[in-house]
């Protein structure tokens, strides 16, 4: 008995290599089969807040409309000359864009007062004094929350855009380059809910277009044409257009790629791809699987797959063609 007690008190108690093996493996399959599904909860609670953005940036423009009986320019020129020409340093002023007009309706109205002042009541250019000089205002360097999506990988500051407070929220100018204005923004533009004959649950009003350079994806065209590359989105600006210098062609002094975007009017302007090098500036896409979130004229924000019919964008985006859109 005693020989007995003694055999077994002296018996180790740990675990063997083969035990400690098969526990790691156990952990590591279950870590491979959660992590998915919280990678996916939180990119799901992003969604929800870069809906919430939307939604409430869609409720300033109403508010501002309703204010002001017009939604606001996509951006400010008091000399958008097209065809090409030199711009004088007293041209394309003020610049500013929708996103700075409805800030006093999203809650940011101090830093509305900021850039006021800061412009002189909104006398010079936001990027350059009445010299010429390139002078940003200090107002322009901030970022602003509800003018970001959490999904996106570049932070509050575009440093694709100059360094400049970033949106990744684009107004709606139609379906290719500046000129055709079927949106709803573009330079000075003076869009009321009356002009939407399309009616205002059918019409994009604001879209994303993220910041991220896309590492997975071949969707876009290297520099050479010779084949195919990640796309490289550059998001926008909130305060507005920067100064260009001279037009060019179909384009304003100012730019408007930096606070409008189009779409549906070829292959270059695409969700989440372009057959052209510049697609990624003028276009939209997202950091959400499989497409972008939009906000409509009716305040509604909803879902757009990447896969949609490219006339049906193309109606989406034009504020009157006619032509009626079924179920997208």
């Amino acid at each position: 008995m005693t020989g007995f007690f003694l055999k077994a008190h002296g018996r180790k108690t740990g675990f063997t290599l083969v035990e400690l093996l098969v526990v790691i493996a156990i952990i590591g399959i279950l870590v491979a089969l959660l992590l998915p599904a919280v990678q996916a909860a939180r990119e799901a609670a992003r969604r929800m807040q870069c809906s919430n953005h939307l939604k409430q940036i869609a409720l300033a423009l109403h508010n501002y409309h309703d204010t002001h009986r017009i939604f606001p320019p996509g951006f400010v020129d008091t000399n958008p000359t097209y065809p090409a020409m030199t711009q004088g340093i007293r041209d394309n002023l003020n610049g500013l864009a929708w996103s700075t007009l409805i800030l006093p309706f999203v809650e940011e109205t101090q830093l509305y007062e900021q850039v006021k002042s800061q412009t002189n009541d909104f006398a010079r250019h936001w990027e350059r004094d009445l010299t010429g000089a390139v002078n940003p205002i200090p107002a322009a360097r901030l970022g602003v929350s509800v003018y970001s999506c959490p999904s996106d990988t570049m932070k509050l500051i575009n440093n694709k855009r100059g360094n400049f407070g970033k949106t990744n929220y684009m107004g709606n100018s139609g379906n290719a380059a500046a000129i055709d204005r079927k949106g709803i923004f573009w330079v000075d533009s003076a869009v009321r809910i009356a002009d939407i004959l399309d009616g205002t649950s059918t019409t994009v009003m604001v879209l994303e277009r993220t910041g991220t350079r896309m590492p997975g994806d071949r969707n876009c065209p290297n520099s050479s044409y010779t084949g195919f590359a990640p796309c490289d989105w550059r998001a926008g600006l909130w305060i507005g257009a920067r100064y260009r210098g001279n037009s060019v062609g179909w384009h304003p002094g100012l730019d408007p790629t930096d606070v409008d975007s189009y779409g549906g009017g070829s292959a270059t302007y695409l969700i989440g791809r372009s057959n052209r090098t510049w697609g990624p500036s003028w276009s939209n896409a997202s950091d959400h699987p499989g497409g972008l979130q939009m906000a409509l004229c009716d305040g509604s924000v909803r879902f757009l797959s990447e896969n949609i019919n490219v006339l049906t964008y193309r109606y989406l985006r034009d504020r009157n063609d006619g032509h009626s859109i079924g179920q997208y």
